[in-house]
């Protein structure tokens, strides 16, 4: 089976243990399609805000760490292009993904920073 085939399988597998919902092949792909849009809209702001921060702090190097960016790797690659478009040309920001296994390291930066 396709990658199309295989999410609208998991999306039917999902509505289905979290709700009690048999979804159509026409409801899941309505869903996915759904889903798709709502990830690239944050992917888009959330872009548009790490390249706000990085111009204001004039820093070369973004490290992102999360559950949003490990379980969804699309709206990693969307967000890195986003912020890197809304950048000046020329301008090398590095991006640095954080492992989860070092999501307590990350924490105590996070709570230095502060």
């Amino acid at each position: 089976m396709g990658p199309i085939i295989e999410d609208l399988e998991a999306v039917d597998a999902v509505f289905a243990a979290e709700f009690g919902i048999q979804c159509s092949p026409i409801e899941c792909r309505i869903i996915r399609s759904l889903c798709s849009m709502v990830v690239e809209r944050a992917a888009r702001v959330a872009g548009a805000v790490l390249a706000a921060v990085v111009l204001k702090a004039k820093a070369d190097k973004v490290v992102l760490s999360g559950t949003v960016f490990d379980a969804n790797p699309r709206m990693l690659d969307e967000t890195v292009r986003e912020m890197q478009s809304r950048l000046p040309n020329g301008a090398k920001t590095e991006v640095v993904v954080q492992s989860p296994s070092d999501e307590l390291f990350g924490a105590a930066v996070n709570a230095a920073c502060i």
